[in-house]
């Protein structure tokens, strides 16, 4: 967490849908003629505006006191353009929608344009994706979002294209804001007109005062009246096989048939050779009732070997082309749930695409629609192919099911010496809308739950770049009542990729982008790629908790940074067993810091348990700037005195930044140009890239081995202050950069950089300063997967999302110590939100708080902080020693709270269950559950659970033993109490029963 962002807001996520979604602002078509205003000649006839790019345009009526909002904006145009994009010595510019130099939407020569003037200069300068032929309905869309996140230096807009429904370009513009101005909307105009009259038709425009999001652009692009969806990887079929199909699938009955036609529907559709295709079933096979076994038997045979193939197990089928053949596309066609009897893929299954380029800067572009294949080898369970990219590079994917598991994993063979590979897609899945009331999983954060996904989206938070706080693990799922679908990159190494999946026209799209390294010698071209892991599909049965433990089976087996054993004793144990932490941070002065540490130590005699201090403010900025970090004057004193109180302190430093003017008071380069410069990450051109955080600050390549030693020494002297733990901010949450320094040691560019060769090789030395310092900590923001084994905390501030689950804390809890939660210093939540927070905190294994100490002025916070913190403490074990399990069911619905949480620069709308509850399995045998109610109202909840013959042990809060029982009771809460189930059977579970309701006992006469 940067202390700018404590004077900052920052991007706030919602969910959107575009049936709940206001209309536009503005809006002409057929049916809104008249919305505006005819200028200069312009004509409608039949409803379609007319221009001919010499006079005549159109204004929207009362559109002059129209502003770009804070949110952002869409602008949309159906257009038909008269002048060719391929004409030579021409550039046509026509403009689609334009407000003076506040809105500029439209083409420009070959691709479409975008800008707006900030007052002093055009500041969002941005060309992108390709203009189709001229007298052809196009829809033109452009996205702007805000982006506010100045804690990842993400302030300014993004722009998006999308052409008939598909992004064509995106582009971002930091730290600039559009100048407002009274001119109205203009179509067909800018700049004056002259050059910038539109020569052509235009059926529709409109202007939406929001970001529009993927699914409600495809939605839009299929009510178009005018355009057609032209989808240019798609192969025409033939009229004749177009009927035949269509009369197989009227008579298809079964689950199975439908998707053997399907299959074979895809197949055409992706470029399989149609005249194979005389080996459709008869109608009689495809009408009949046979089984999934005899009607497939029936139908391979009448192929002869030579069509499709199937690869079949009793949980899933996959249909592919047959061993011998060839043709374009990606040759697997059809996958089958045979449990849930259902096709699996969407209107395309598997595609890949490589981007390239040539030693004189030519952009080149690869796919498997237009690559040739041919099935190198078949086997029971595996597919091996081959595919032709260009002269002399191959490609290579094997593709293996085995029971409900597919799993691919591709490489490129590039022995061509004027390509390089720059990035490889792969792979780009879709999957079929599920019937029922379908819910996509997406790892951002705690983890996020979007129900209805092909039409809803978690604005923002669907897409980022792995490894980092928005793309925090390898892995989504979607999944129904019937069934569900994990999917995932299951990558060892954690090598740089961005991750994307999202709905569109009634899908979901996944996306995995690869970063492609290549050494010095191989600058011009010649080298190749290979995915680290595998893709992977596995049909499963359950929900988001159940698709977690899938990925959870391949972190224990393959992940390179998965803790295998419980407790976690390479973490001080100290650390691990932290129950309350307070967030200092209006601490840069004395008086202040002195008010503040007086207070700590209030509170800390109030808990009657030692508790963690997070210091910010500690480092003398007169002393120099980051990365250097001395203390004040008073700093190292007060740390003592705090530390003879039981209170452990963690001090703030960056770990991944080099402040530009980092000598004393900022105004001076100290040591920039001599080491920051150097370490730091580099642009293709050479130039550092920065972030822009009350100033401009380098981020630091983690594989240059200067910056390596810099960190290693910095925490070595922290450590030799005295300090208990080290925060290490932006660490895992922070996005990846491509580094282009030919000095570093590394592939240019590669994806191994970030972790591999990068912040694990860091951490290592860091983490080896142990035998100096056993009982030093290390602590950094937020979660992601590859940085487990480097930090013993993630401080998870900022999981304080709408539709938010624990996710992420499902299948790490107990291997990493969660270490707090923005609760109110920043934008302040409403009063009931701070008990929610702090309940999910205990239920999920968080360590509770990250709070300062103005909240703890109120008793009845105060007196439940204090309640959780000793039960907390009686659970250890649980939470430091074991696993957490599925959620109950219950018999009828929990009641819920909806309340406004505080969070980055603006509060968050979280919807949770007024009685929050965990689930914990030891690996001694016994369960614990843990309810709490986080209201000031008594609430009854009636839980279900298997416990065969067991016993089950009840701690109620003011109960000096434990209930033993064989019944499910109903759970009675108190307001602001808790209750602790245990199930097992023994002396084990009376004596572990005994010692839980000793601090049931003893929370329960805690006064405020």
């Amino acid at each position: 967490m940067k202390k700018l962002l404590l004077f900052s807001a920052a991007i706030t996520f919602a969910f959107s849908t575009f049936a709940a979604g206001k209309a536009p602002v503005f809006l002409f078509d057929r049916d809104h003629q008249d919305s505006i205003v005819l200028k200069d000649g312009a004509k409608l006839e039949n409803g379609i505006l007319k221009m001919n790019g010499k006079k005549g345009y159109a204004e929207f009526k009362n559109s002059s006191d129209f502003n770009f909002t804070e949110s952002g904006m869409t602008l949309v145009g159906e257009a038909k353009l008269f002048e060719d994009p391929k004409k030579e010595n021409y550039i046509a510019r026509d403009m689609i929608l334009s407000k003076g130099h506040e809105i500029i939407f439209g083409r420009e020569g070959t691709r479409i344009y975008y800008n707006f003037n900030d007052g002093k200069r055009w500041a969002a300068s941005f060309w992108g994706g390709s203009i189709p032929p001229k007298n052809q309905w196009t829809q033109f869309v452009c996205v702007v979002e805000r982006m506010n996140d100045i804690t990842q230096a993400e302030v300014g807009y993004r722009v998006t294209f999308y052409i008939n429904g598909g992004i064509e370009a995106r582009g971002k513009f930091m730290y600039v804001t559009p100048k407002h101005d009274k001119k109205p909307i203009q179509i067909g105009c800018g700049f004056g007109g002259g050059t910038w009259l539109l020569n052509g038709e235009i059926a529709k425009a409109a202007v939406y005062d929001r970001p529009l999001t993927e699914p409600e652009i495809a939605e839009l692009m299929q009510k178009s009246k005018y355009v057609k969806i032209i989808e240019n990887d798609i192969k025409p079929v033939n009229k004749k096989l177009t009927a035949k199909l269509a009369d197989l699938e009227k008579a298809a009955k079964t689950p199975q048939a439908k998707f053997l036609l399907d299959s074979i529907n895809l197949a055409i559709l992706d470029g399989y050779n149609q005249q194979n295709i005389n080996l459709l079933p008869s109608k009689k096979l495809i009408s009949s009732n046979l089984s999934f076994d005899k009607l497939f038997t029936q139908w391979l045979r009448q192929q002869n070997k030579k069509g499709l193939a199937l690869i079949s197990t009793p949980q899933a089928a996959l249909v592919a082309a047959a061993s011998g053949t060839s043709g374009t596309g990606f040759p697997v066609y059809g996958l089958y749930d045979r449990k849930a009897q259902r096709s699996i893929f969407g209107r395309k299954g598997l595609e890949w695409e490589i981007t390239a380029v040539t030693p004189d800067k030519k952009n080149l572009k690869f796919t498997s629609f237009a690559s040739k294949w041919r099935i190198v080898k078949q086997t029971a369970d595996t597919l091996n192919i081959e595919w032709q990219v260009a002269e002399n590079i191959k490609a290579y994917s094997t593709i293996t099911l085995k029971n409900a598991r597919l799993e691919a994993d591709f490489k490129v063979d590039n022995n061509n010496k004027n390509i390089r590979i720059e990035n490889v897609t792969f792979p780009k899945v879709r999957f079929k809308k599920l019937d029922g009331n379908d819910a996509l999983t997406y790892p951002s954060m705690s983890g996020i739950l979007v129900k209805n996904p092909t039409k809803e989206q978690f604005t923002g938070g669907q897409e980022g770049y792995f490894p980092s706080g928005r793309a925090n693990m390898q892995f989504s799922s979607y999944y129904d009542e019937k069934s569900g679908i994990y999917f995932a990159f299951e990558d060892p190494f954690a090598r740089s990729k961005y991750y994307s999946v999202k709905g569109s026209r009634n899908n979901i799209v996944c996306i995995w982008d690869s970063a492609v390294g290549y050494e010095i010698s191989e600058s011009k071209g010649g080298n190749d790629f290979k995915t680290g892991g595998k893709f992977v599909i596995e049909l499963f049965k359950g929900d988001w908790f159940d698709a977690g433990q899938i990925y959870k089976k391949f972190l224990s087996e393959k992940a390179s940074w998965w803790i295998k054993e419980l407790p976690r004793t390479d973490t001080p144990e100290w650390f691990r067993n932290t129950c309350i932490r307070i967030l200092g941070v209006k601490c840069s002065y004395l008086p202040n810091f002195t008010k503040t540490k007086n207070e700590v130590i209030r509170m800390r005699k109030y808990f009657d348990m030692p508790i963690a201090f997070h210091w910010y403010g500690w480092d003398d900025h007169a002393k120099g700037r980051w990365p250097h970090f001395y203390p004040k004057d008073f700093s190292l004193p007060a740390l003592k005195e705090l530390k003879s109180h039981d209170i452990y302190v963690k001090p703030y430093i960056d770990s991944r930044l080099w402040r530009v003017k980092d000598g004393k008071d900022s105004k001076s380069d100290w040591m920039y140009s001599s080491h920051g410069k150097k370490f730091a990450v580099k642009k293709n051109n050479g130039t550092p890239v920065t972030e822009i955080y009350d100033g401009p600050h380098a981020v630091e390549c983690p594989a240059a081995e200067g910056w390596q030693d810099y960190m290693v020494s910095l925490v070595d002297r922290l450590a030799g202050y005295g300090f208990d733990a080290i925060y290490h901010d932006q660490v895992a949450t922070g996005r990846y950069y491509l580094c282009y320094d030919r000095t570093h040691g590394h592939k240019i560019a590669g994806g191994d950089v970030w972790v591999e060769k990068g912040y694990q090789v860091m951490y290592d030395k860091i983490r080896a300063l142990k035998n100096k310092y056993p009982n030093l900590a290390h602590d950094t923001e937020e979660a992601a997967d590859p940085y487990l084994k480097a930090m013993d905390g993630y401080m998870v501030w900022r999981w304080t999302d709408p539709g938010q689950i624990p996710l992420f804390a499902s299948i790490y809890s107990g291997r990493i110590q969660f270490t707090g939660r923005l609760f109110n210093h920043q934008f302040p939540g409403d009063y009931e939100s701070f008990f929610a927070k702090a309940a999910e905190q205990l239920v999920t294994s968080e360590q509770i708080g990250w709070f300062d100490y103005p909240d703890m002025q109120d008793g009845q916070k105060r007196l439940y902080i204090k309640k959780l913190g000793h039960l907390r403490h009686a659970l250890l074990r649980y939470f430091n020693e074991s696993d957490m399990q599925h959620p109950l069911n219950f018999k009828k619905p929990v009641p819920e709270l909806r309340s406004k949480w505080g969070a980055v620069g603006n509060f968050t709308v979280v919807t949770t269950p007024k009685v929050r509850h965990g689930v914990y399995l030891h690996k001694d045998g016994l369960r614990m559950i843990v309810f709490t109610n986080s209201t000031n109202e008594k609430i009854t909840v009636y839980p279900e659970l298997e416990t065969g013959k067991n016993l089950i042990a009840i701690c109620r809060e003011g109960a000096a033993k434990a209930e033993i029982t064989t019944k499910i009771p109903a759970v009675t809460l108190a307001p602001r109490s808790s209750e602790v189930w245990l199930i097992g059977n023994g002396e084990k579970l009376i004596k572990e029963a005994n010692r839980i309701s000793e601090t049931m006992l003893k929370i329960a006469n805690f006064k405020p």
